[in-house]
Formats: C-alpha cells, sequence, structure tokens
C-alpha cells in the first residue's frame, strides 16, 4: 500500500513539473513491478506530463501494451504515440479483444491527429502518409502485400 501511494505521488507530481530523469527512472522501473496498482499508477505518470514523449518512456509503454492486466494495457495505449517504433504495437492492438484498450488506442490517436489522419507526409524509407503506411504494415502482417504494389488512400480492400 505504501508503494502504490508513493507511485501515486510521484506519478502526479510529473505532471506540472519539468522533465526531470530523475522522476522518470523511478517510473520506469516501477511500471513493471510486479503489483497492479503500482504498475497502473507507474503507467499513468509515464503517459502524461513531460516524461510521456521520451523514447525510453515510449519503448516502457509498448512493452506494457501487453501486460496481463487490461486496465494497464489500456493506459498505455492512451499514453502511446504513433512513430516508426511503436507502429506495430499500434496495429496489433487495434482488434483487442477487450474494448477498453480498443478505446483507449483511438483516444490516444485523436490526442495525435497528424497520425490519425495523414497530416504531413513523413519520409521513413519510403514517402507515404502515415494512413497509407499503417494499411501496408498491416497487408504485410496478413501476408497479402506485394512489394511495388500501390496502395491507395483511398482503396478499399486494404482492411
Amino acid at each position: 500500500a505504501v508503494r502504490t501511494l508513493a507511485v501515486i505521488l510521484l506519478a502526479e507530481l510529473t505532471l506540472g513539473a519539468p522533465p526531470h530523469p530523475e522522476a522518470e527512472a523511478p517510473l520506469l522501473e516501477l511500471a513493471v513491478d510486479k503489483v497492479p496498482a503500482v504498475r497502473s499508477a507507474a503507467v499513468r505518470g509515464l503517459t502524461s506530463g513531460p516524461v510521456a514523449h521520451s523514447a525510453t518512456t515510449q519503448a516502457a509503454l509498448a512493452a506494457r501494451a501487453w501486460d496481463p492486466c487490461a486496465h494497464i494495457q489500456a493506459l498505455a495505449m492512451q499514453g502511446l504515440r504513433v512513430a516508426p517504433e511503436t507502429v506495430e504495437v499500434v496495429l496489433s492492438r487495434v482488434m483487442d479483444v477487450d474494448a477498453t484498450v480498443r478505446t483507449q488506442l483511438f483516444q490516444g490517436l485523436s490526442d495525435q491527429p497528424a497520425a490519425a489522419v495523414g497530416g504531413p507526409r513523413r519520409s521513413y524509407g519510403c514517402s507515404v502518409a502515415w494512413p497509407i503506411q499503417f494499411r501496408r504494415c498491416a497487408l504485410r502482417r496478413q501476408g497479402r502485400w506485394k512489394p511495388g504494389a500501390t496502395t491507395s488512400a483511398t482503396s478499399s480492400h486494404c482492411w
């Protein structure tokens, strides 16, 4: 109970504070704790505030997307930012069995309109808008995408 209260206090304090690696390190460590309440509070602290955008935090949230507790999965999905490193995790959770996980995933995506709607073109080995990149990745996972094939933003066969 004491650890849970301590991590809740730390998570709440990081919201209004400037970024401090001293605050991020304990939250990252507690995000893999054996007690679900401690993991939940730590993940909540990692999903918001200044620590939410660091690469180590995003890697920890991607790992928590596979947590045995659905509540923690949902918290992790809400804080996960869409990036080349996290696209596979995001795509794999779109059809999650738990509705809470799917809801928080889409809530998190709605906080990132450039990633969810297409936004500016980015170049990660190819110059494609994000939705097309998602479709290609999904088709690759299903074994239906062939290299060199074109996938338009409006094609209906992708999903």
